[in-house]
């Protein structure tokens, strides 16, 4: 424990020298700092399938923390210094936190701060068969796992999970967690992991949905580019152009007339998500529509300039 203490000590020494790096000078003019590209870390969200009706980014407890996302820190986070010190916090982390919580637990919080390397990116696509409930893609990476080790941490982790199919030789495995199938396929060179669950999911749909022979939209990268160049935030984007029309015969007459009068079949696509770009970071609430309506109440957007 006392060791980590001194590591968040000089943690928060380096986040101080940080934020005191780049400030404005006294003399009122602009001084702008490039900021070092960052790698991005989530790939699916650059190419989800054409059939897309939502998508889910959830980062790393790593990506959350420490990862430079071109916000303020990230000079300070790519630092050799800075890298060496969060790895020191994420032991102490594992070692003072995660080794003394309960066994139903420890687990999923040992799974989430030792193995998981890129964000959980979900994507909740278009049934095949015409079934409402969609089906939900996932795309991760984890480290040092060997396929029988990852066979035995999702065993773990829902404890009335198991295997119809076993993982093969090249990787493809069934597991059952709950009313429907999960596919998956995982790469133990490089520890992307590709799950496909959902009533009508197959491991051929899996294949055609990963492989890069489907049809792919840009929608979500178009608003995320301008706006963080790291893909380790967070980030929730509904396609309602796509699935409005299949929300819309569930909704009562009654409160129909009033989302008609906000506009909602207007809407193209709403999203809440993290920003990190040229040295600001935020939260930011986008809605992709017509200025009508509940549109024409609402401010314009202010992006990020580059």
């Amino acid at each position: 424990m006392k060791r980590l203490g001194y590591t968040l000590v000089a943690a928060a020494a380096a986040f101080a020298a940080g934020c005191g790096k780049d400030q404005p000078h006294s003399s009122g003019v602009d001084v702008r700092h490039e900021f070092r590209p960052v790698e991005h870390s989530a790939p699916l969200s650059r190419a989800l399938p054409e059939t897309t009706l939502a998508y889910v980014r959830i980062p790393s407890l790593n990506d959350l923390l420490f990862a430079p996302k071109q916000d303020g820190l990230s000079e300070v986070q790519q630092s050799d210094a800075m890298q060496a010190a969060s790895q020191e916090i994420m032991r102490g982390l594992v070692e003072n936190v995660v080794g003394v919580l309960a066994e139903p637990q420890k687990p999923l919080a040992n799974f989430v701060a030792q193995r998981l390397t890129a964000p959980v990116e979900i994507a909740f696509v278009e049934s095949p068969v015409g079934s409402v409930a969609p089906d939900v893609l996932i795309r991760t990476k984890v480290a040092d796992t060997s396929t029988e080790d990852l066979a035995s941490i999702l065993q773990q982790l829902a404890a009335n999970a198991y295997f119809t199919e076993p993982f093969d030789d090249d990787g493809n495995a069934t597991l059952i967690a709950g009313p429907s199938p999960a596919y998956m396929h995982y790469e133990d060179d490089t520890g992307v992991l590709r799950v496909l669950s959902g009533f009508s999911a197959t491991a051929e749909q899996l294949a055609a949905l990963t492989d890069g022979s489907s049809p792919t939209i840009d929608s979500l990268a178009a608003i995320e580019k301008p706006l963080d160049s790291s893909g380790r935030g967070i980030s929730m984007w509904i396609n309602m152009e796509r699935w409005w029309p299949s929300l819309k015969p569930m909704v009562p007459p009654t409160e129909m007339t009033t989302l008609n009068a906000m506009g909602i079949d207007q809407i193209q696509s709403l999203w809440l998500g993290s920003v990190s770009r040229q040295g600001r970071s935020e939260m930011q609430f986008r809605i992709s529509m017509p200025v009508t309506a509940m549109r024409t109440l609402l401010p314009p957007p202010d992006p990020l300039k580059e």
